[in-house]
């Protein structure tokens, strides 16, 4: 069969290593702490309303830009007009930022180490890292270091903020939107619904009608039943932090004593330092143990694990090390 010519865009893609390795490690009986979904289940208001409004046939389109409600109640939280406001799937608001923002050859910053899509975008969009860059990333509390950064630039910052709210330090972490800004939300860590793919957009009027029209020509719109779900997630703050801050402190006390590691500020991660972390993966895969090598957020020395697990799962994990 004659092979298909593909684009050389295409070859600029990378994906998310982390969802490869789930994809490669799919034997019975591991132990896996490689994705950062958590173990609980969706808040049971949540679950309702989305079963709710299906039953209602709440199933059709909706604005490309989302439900007027569930804008309106973002809006409403962060004091904002909801002409400031787009609904978009998890993850896709950095692709949307960037993709109205930037031309080819573009320069912008990420933090490495850091989220893979900051420079799986990137290179698909023939952009290039750089300090002295027009527009800046930044992601507090971080993934995959868990600390909380503080952002030190008056330039164009693009806040990733999917783990708003999930500091275990309250009150440390500190956004100050300005017009210069774009902030981007997810439901799929604060509120354990990552397959809802539920988050949303602020920024300036000019920048929302531009990611409008980008949700128009890819998606359309998400769906109406999931973006009810989500005006009840937001009435919900700091959702099973208690039991994640006892799961974070147990798993301390295991990897401690293995590896060099900080006690996380925020997020649901540990960042462990190792002198190889593909031959560290390796290693621990033998002993039944998934974990993300360094090397996927731009750091080679270090392995990731989650600690949104259960606590029969931790307890295990540190039986096998």
């Amino acid at each position: 069969m004659k092979k298909t010519k593909l684009s050389k865009r295409s070859n600029r893609l990378t994906g998310q290593g982390m969802f490869q390795i789930k994809a490669k490690a799919k034997s019975l009986g591991l132990l896996h702490f490689e994705m950062g979904d958590s173990c609980f289940n969706a808040p049971r208001k949540v679950k309702r309303a989305c079963i709710k409004a299906i039953k209602e046939n709440r199933t059709n389109y909706t604005d490309p830009l989302g439900l007027p409600e569930l804008r309106q109640a973002v809006a409403d939280r962060f004091k904002v007009e909801v002409e400031n406001v787009a609904i978009v799937p998890a993850n896709f608001g950095i692709f949307a930022s960037l993709s109205v923002l930037c031309n080819k050859g573009d320069k912008i910053d990420y933090p490495v180490p850091g989220f893979p899509t900051y420079r799986a975008v990137s290179s698909y969009l023939g952009l290039k890292r750089s300090k002295k860059a027009k527009i800046h990333i930044w992601n507090s509390p971080n993934n995959p270091t868990g600390k909380i950064l503080a952002n030190k630039t008056n330039d164009f910052v693009i806040f990733d903020a999917a783990y708003m709210g999930m500091d275990y330090l309250k009150g440390k972490n500190v956004m100050k939107l300005g017009g210069n800004s774009i902030l981007l939300c997810s439901f799929s860590k604060t509120h354990s619904m990552s397959g809802f793919r539920l988050g949303y957009m602020i920024s300036t009027k000019e920048i929302i009608e531009k990611v409008g029209l980008l949700i128009e020509t890819t998606y359309s719109c998400l769906p109406e039943f999931i973006q009810l779900a989500g005006i009840e997630a937001l009435k919900i703050s700091r959702y099973k932090m208690k039991e994640l801050k006892k799961r974070r402190n147990l798993m301390f006390r295991i990897l401690h004593g293995k590896y060099a590691c900080d006690l996380p500020e925020g997020g649901i991660y540990f960042w462990c330092k190792c002198q190889d972390g593909d031959k560290e993966f390796d290693r621990l895969l033998k002993k039944g143990i998934v974990v993300c090598p360094g090397s996927v957020f731009g750091e080679k020395g270090y392995i990731r694990f989650c600690f949104a697990r259960s606590i029969k799962e931790i307890e295990k994990l540190g039986e096998l090390l």
